[in-house]
């Protein structure tokens, strides 16, 4: 994940830019563009991450490490369906917040999600197990998507908060 940045203002007679590797600092980017970086005398011209529609122009270097922050802290799962996950979430912060919340399921069908979700619940373990012979996973798979938000994606599926 990459970033370029540009000085607003002529340094030594010329517009200086350069690409610097997520996270930067403050002083990485004062010493390679002869700028004061903490004034922001620069601006954001393209970005390389998953996240580069959430980067603005006239963002800081700080905000720039938070956002990449933010990223980095996702569940690998999250960052590897980021995008379609997106549909759901209004921003990165928005995801970030509620990473504890959105529920990955290692599965190829909503029967599977149901019998992984069961297979965690004190009350169906309850059950005898002649009860549980005659449970229909894929009803039970049903209601639930009839009555949550899950994403389905090639990695399994997602229950969205």
């Amino acid at each position: 994940m990459r970033v370029r940045i540009e000085t607003k203002e002529p340094v030594d007679g010329e517009i200086r830019s350069a690409w610097f590797t997520l996270p930067t600092d403050e002083e990485e980017v004062s010493e390679i563009l002869g700028i004061d970086a903490y004034e922001e005398t620069y601006r954001i011209l393209e970005t390389e991450a998953p996240f580069a529609e959430e980067i603005k122009e006239d963002m800081t270097v700080g905000q720039l490490r938070d956002y990449y922050d933010y990223f980095e802290e996702l569940p690998s799962e999250i960052q590897e369906e980021y995008h379609e996950l997106m549909c759901y979430f209004s921003n990165l912060q928005e995801l970030y917040r509620l990473r504890y919340d959105v529920h990955h399921y290692d599965c190829k069908n909503m029967a599977e999600v149901a019998m992984e979700i069961l297979d965690n619940d004190p009350a169906f373990h309850a059950l005898s197990d002649e009860a549980k012979l005659y449970f229909d996973f894929d009803k039970y798979g049903e209601f639930l998507d009839d009555n949550a938000t899950f994403l389905k994606t090639e990695h399994g599926f997602f229950e969205i908060p």
